[in-house]
This record gives structure tokens, C-alpha cells and sequence, in this order.
């Protein structure tokens, strides 16, 4: 390729790019508002009790572990986060993130999670988030005015995220049921993950721009899996190891 066909090449990417973080922020606009419609406070109510049928595990693609679920879950069996993830878990790359996902490996003629035993959990105190938050989802914004996107200002929010299972209880406040599962606890991990996923998201997308050999893509995919999953010293606190690796 010569000087002109490289110039020209880095300009389509360039605008590629441009076309990209212009459906991005038009995307992200459309999500902070659909959030601010459905979000819920701490003092809000919320009305559902699980009656332990067990169908909220089945048949479940999308329970995604982030590094300190799996840290939790594997002290909890003795395990290493890699024995843990070769044991339980299917990794892959995200479509569009292009981040390695970590999520829970179905098992059985009912697909279900190999933790889920006469339709309770077997691991319940240690469950993993988005386990322990349902039927609640969360998200991070970054803003003060739903216009307006603020990096400096990350802020959890929660939404009722629908149910397929369960009924009404007697009711309790969302802190209340975020407390139950020390989920207030882990918010401030959850920002950093939030952005580490987009930074590396962003990352990923540029190599995979300017190199083509799959073995050399292949191994990055690898040494990411290893410093956001694996490497941790089960007999240390995860969030300075996690914070080290980054």
C-alpha cells in the first residue's frame, strides 16, 4: 500500500469513526431518557416476593458475571476465578462491545444454572448481581440533565426490569432489597467496571482496525481474559487486585 492509498484509508476510517460516535451519542441519548422514564429511587417501592419455582434460572443466555461475581463464587467453592470459569461458565466476544463476556453455562434437558437444585439456589448469599438484583436492572449515567452526558459524574440508577416469574409481596423499598444482597456495597466497583469495559471496548475496536493477524487478536483476547477474569490471589481483597490489573 502506498503513501496515498495509507492516507486514504486512514481518512475512511476516520470517518467511519465520526459516523460511529455520532449513532453512539444519538444511541446513549435515547438510553439515559428511557432510564429516566423507568427509574427508581431508593425509596421506592417494590412489590415482589420470589416463590422459589426456580424459572428465573432456565433457559438463561444473558447472566453475566463481571470479575468480582466470579472472585465470590469461586472462594465460595475453593476454586480459582479460571477453575471456576473452565467448570461453569462460556466465554465469548462481545458483537459489538468486542470485550471478553463471561456468563453462566446452562445445563440439563431444562438448561438451567448448574447452581439451582430443587428450584432454589445453592449458593443464594453469594449470588452473582444481576442474579441478586432481579427483577431490578441498573446502569451507569454519566449527567446531571438527561441532555447532557457527564463523565465526571457516574451514577447508578435502577429500573424495574420486568419478571417472568414471582409474585406481589408485601412490599419493600429498593434500598431494602439492594441492601439484602450487599449490592449498595459493590456500586463503586460497578462504575469501574463500567468503564473499564468501555475503555477497553474502545481499545479493542482500534487494534482490531490496524492488525489483521487473527493469532496476534487471538492473544490479546487471551491477556484480557487473564487480567480482568483470572488473575487473582484467592487469599487477598479482590477490588486492590482488580484496581492493580487495570
Amino acid at each position: 500500500m502506498n503513501d496515498k492509498e495509507l492516507v486514504k484509508r486512514e481518512e475512511n476510517v476516520s470517518k467511519e469513526n465520526t459516523s460511529k460516535e455520532d449513532s453512539s451519542k444519538k444511541v446513549t441519548a435515547w438510553k439515559i431518557a428511557a432510564l429516566e422514564k423507568n427509574r427508581l429511587s431508593m425509596d421506592d417501592m417494590l412489590s415482589f416476593s420470589c416463590d422459589n419455582c426456580g424459572e428465573c434460572c432456565k433457559h438463561q443466555n444473558d447472566l453475566i458475571m463481571n470479575p468480582y461475581d466470579i472472585f465470590r463464587l469461586a472462594k465460595r467453592l475453593d476454586l480459582t476465578p479460571k477453575e471456576w470459569m473452565d467448570l461453569y461458565a462460556d466465554v465469548y466476544i462481545g458483537s459489538e462491545s468486542r470485550v471478553p463476556v463471561v456468563r453462566i453455562k446452562m445445563i440439563g434437558d431444562e438448561m438451567h444454572c448448574p447452581f439451582l437444585k430443587n428450584s432454589r439456589c445453592t449458593l443464594h448469599r453469594f449470588k452473582p448481581d444481576v442474579c441478586a438484583l432481579y427483577p431490578l436492572g441498573r446502569a451507569v449515567c454519566y449527567h446531571d440533565d438527561p441532555k447532557e452526558i457527564r463523565m465526571d459524574k457516574p451514577e447508578v440508577v435502577y429500573f424495574h426490569n420486568g419478571c417472568r416469574c414471582g409474585k406481589e409481596g408485601s412490599g419493600q423499598t429498593v434500598r431494602k432489597w439492594l441492601d439484602s444482597f450487599g449490592l449498595m456495597e459493590r456500586e463503586q466497583f460497578f462504575i469501574q467496571w463500567t468503564n473499564v469495559v468501555r475503555e477497553v471496548s474502545a481499545f479493542v475496536r482500534n487494534v482490531e482496525q490496524t492488525i489483521e493477524d487473527e493469532e496476534t487478536i487471538s492473544s490479546l483476547f487471551g491477556l484480557i481474559i487473564l487480567h480482568l477474569y483470572a488473575d487473582y490471589d484467592m487469599k487477598k481483597d479482590f477490588v486492590p487486585q482488580f484496581e492493580q490489573n487495570i
